[in-house]
């Protein structure tokens, strides 16, 4: 399981063994927006990071679904499954 820190650093290492370049998000005049951008061959996907079984805060929904009505694939990760 694990904290989200945990949980973040292990699918990033992953990802970068994969050829993926995880990139992290710190929009300072933008909060709600996911932790980070991970790019792999041209894609783009934004990746939210939380503890096991945590859910995004209200703000942080409505900041998923604005990306994901522009067309831009968005995850929620809680695990390193």
């Amino acid at each position: 399981m694990g904290t989200e820190a945990f949980i973040e650093g292990k699918v990033k290492r992953w990802a970068r063994t994969q050829g993926i370049l995880p990139l992290k998000m710190s929009p300072r005049s933008a909060a709600g927006y996911p932790d980070d951008l991970f790019l792999f061959r041209g894609r783009a996907c934004f990746v939210e990071f939380k503890a096991p079984g945590k859910l995004p805060r209200p703000l942080q929904h409505a900041r998923i679904a604005e990306l994901r009505e522009q067309g831009f694939p968005v995850e929620v990760v809680d695990n390193v499954q």
